[in-house]
């Protein structure tokens, strides 16, 4: 639900534009943003009220994360982190990076699927509970 303000609405595209990257970004619910458009004073989009926790992964989601070199994910090639600081960095580089994939199975004893990225020189992989993969599927990564 938007509420949108203008002082002039003599620039509707612009307008539009910025509408459109608020939701496709999914910025935080409650946020102001106020553009300067030179002539025009600014536009105001007041996004409606978000249940914390709902729609975003937390560390309490997550099991452990991996980085290392691609090919092989046994540990011989990179590292497995159970730590809650390596998991938090985790989940804000995989959910930065527009090429993040989800890919779930059954659960099983500790983990229910994992968000990764592969890059021509690294692997960074972040294994999820199944309330993860739920969070990060309501987020819309692309799945698996």
């Amino acid at each position: 639900m938007f509420g949108l303000s203008t002082k002039q609405t003599q620039d509707e595209h612009m307008l539009a534009s910025l509408v459109a990257a608020v939701v496709q970004k999914k910025l935080a619910y409650g946020l102001q943003i106020k553009v300067d458009t030179g002539t025009n004073p600014c536009y105001n989009i007041r996004v409606g009220q978000h249940n914390r926790g709902q729609d975003m992964l937390t560390v309490d989601q997550t099991v452990r994360s991996y980085a290392g070199a691609r090919g092989c994910m046994c540990g011989c090639k990179g590292t497995y982190n159970t730590s809650e600081r390596a998991r938090k960095r985790a989940i804000t580089d995989l959910l930065k990076d527009p090429a993040v994939r989800l890919d779930s199975w059954e659960p099983h004893e500790f983990s229910a699927g994992c968000l990764f990225v592969d890059t021509p020189t690294r692997t960074r992989a972040l294994y999820l509970t199944e309330a993860g993969v739920a969070a990060v599927r309501a987020l819309g990564v692309k799945e698996e």
